[in-house]
Parts: structure tokens; sequence; C-alpha cells
């Protein structure tokens, strides 16, 4: 069993790793208002690092069949 600040610990990591995804998301929706693109922006890069980096590229990564 895990300790609290185990559970902890991955609880925010799970949540860094699924902000990171929404807001990637949202910039490349051509359609969302742009404020809300730009305010993404701005947020993205502070959920950045390399593990979310690489977990983003795993879910956007679009091979051809």
């Amino acid at each position: 069993m895990e300790s609290l600040d185990e559970a902890r610990t991955r609880v925010e990591i799970a949540w860094k790793l699924d902000r990171a995804l929404q807001l990637m998301l949202i910039l490349l929706d051509g359609t969302e208002d742009p404020a809300i693109r730009d305010e993404a922006a701005r947020c993205l890069p502070d959920l950045l690092d390399q593990a979310s980096v690489l977990f983003l590229a795993n879910r956007l990564n679009s091979a051809p069949l």
C-alpha cells in the first residue's frame, strides 16, 4: 500500500499531465475563442517538463496506416 504522500504525488502528476493535454487541445482547436487560446498558450509552459512533453507527444502522435 502506498503512503498518503506517494498517492498525493501520483494524483498531482496525473492532474498536471491532464491539464497539459487539455491546454494543448485548446491550442490546436482553430474554432476556439482566440482569447481562450491565448490564455492556454500562457499557461501551458508552466506545466511542461520532459515527462509531460513525452506524454503529449505520445497522445498527439499520428502515424499513417
